[in-house]
């Protein structure tokens, strides 16, 4: 394939995923930022997903047309669980057949519709790579029983399905030795992180001291989000112009909501700690962790936090717990700070050091560092995988 543009000539790109636009999530993210950056090079980029909103109970279009991406969303016949949605059937391999793809990228391992999309790239002798998303989560997060099933699966039927991809993208690189174990070759393997929008990388940074703390995802009792407030209560009456904003879709798993309103009212913080919502906007993202002095993200598990890249490439002061996802980009005292995971204590008085000393030569480790996972410089890389297998 070649063109004037660089010796590439337009594709037909298909992603899979369990959800796509508005819905907020790290596989979306991924696919959305990847998806715009083709769409811009003149390739035709198509989705296929479920038409649920992640984290409510409402459903989006069957079809949208959104900023030069084809979004084909189909029915959820069966819900698992909150990412395993079984939306495959007639209509899905008809819309697969219809787009006739070059090349098709699937956001989930061990999701019905990656398996489909298998079987369709193989009937008709087209590559499929498999984006992991770093699906192996330690027990204290996915529960006994569905790490148990999710072992069963990988060994006695992963282990297969994983060798007949074209390739396989790790966002991570502690997955490496999952891949490994599971017999997957590794020259099959490919390191492809998430990225930042260049947008990121455009804005004029504002150094604050302003004492304001900004937790940006999910909130769900993952991201323990429980912890942040609790390390905050303890902090808050010294730092009396501190405020904790707290952005984001709250996923009500097991009454969390509650749970954190009840926190914030027995510390008497109603006041200190704010909910902003989910933010969808891109600037108005930007604006939001610009005007923030420290950037926390208290998971108990992480696969790649692109928001955390986020926060680095404009400078924050980043407090993130010590699981492997964070790790990876961020060394205590160097690019950022570490804690123990769910050290409510240990957090508190991260957050205190933060607020009383100078980090500025970790800000600029951290930006300096996220420069190298500017969105269009990973699509470069994804690019050329693409091409290759075509």
């Amino acid at each position: 394939m070649v063109s004037s543009r660089g010796g590439v000539l337009p594709m037909k790109i298909v992603y899979t995923c369990s959800y796509a636009y508005p819905s907020i999530s790290g596989v979306w993210t991924r696919v959305e930022n990847l998806a715009k950056e083709f769409s811009k090079r003149g390739h035709e980029v198509h989705v296929l997903t479920s038409n649920l909103i992640a984290g409510t109970d409402k459903t989006a279009e069957p079809y949208e047309f959104y900023e030069g991406i084809h979004i084909n969303r189909f029915p959820v016949k069966i819900k698992l669980s909150k990412y395993q949605l079984i939306f495959t059937g007639k209509e899905f391999d008809k819309t697969l057949k219809d787009i006739n793809p070059d090349i098709i990228d699937c956001q989930t391992y061990r999701h019905n519709e990656a398996k489909s999309a298998l079987e369709y790239s193989l009937n008709n002798k087209i590559p499929c790579i498999l984006t992991t998303h770093a699906p192996f989560l330690p027990v204290e997060v996915r529960g006994r029983k569905l790490s148990f099933l999710s072992k069963v699966y990988d060994w006695f039927i992963g282990k297969n399905i994983l060798k007949k991809y074209s390739k396989v993208f790790r966002i991570s690189n502690w997955e490496l030795k999952y891949l490994l174990d599971l017999g997957l070759e590794q020259e099959k393997i490919i390191y492809s992180p998430n990225g930042v929008p260049r947008e990121f990388f455009k804005i004029k940074i504002e150094k604050t001291k302003n004492q304001a703390i900004l937790f940006l995802g999910r909130i769900e009792p993952r991201k323990q989000v429980h912890i942040l407030i609790n390390a905050f209560a303890k902090i808050n009456k010294k730092y009396s112009n501190s405020k904790l904003y707290l952005a984001g879709p709250i996923e009500n798993v097991e009454n969390y909501e509650n749970t954190l309103k009840k926190i914030i009212a027995e510390n008497e913080l109603e006041k200190k700690v704010i909910f902003l919502g989910p933010v969808y906007d891109l600037s108005k993202k930007i604006d939001l962790i610009n005007s923030s002095q420290i950037y926390v993200l208290p998971s108990t598990w992480e696969g790649f936090p692109q928001s955390l890249i986020e926060a680095m490439s404009l400078g924050r002061c980043i407090i993130g717990s010590d699981c492997e996802g964070n790790m990876e980009v961020l060394d205590d005292e160097k690019t950022g700070f570490l804690f123990k995971i769910g050290d409510v204590e240990e957090l508190a008085e991260k957050l205190e050091y933060c607020l009383s000393n100078n980090t500025t030569e970790v800000e600029q480790n951290a930006k300096l560092l996220a420069e190298k996972f500017e969105w269009g410089k990973i699509a470069d890389k994804v690019e050329k995988v693409y091409q290759e297998l075509i």
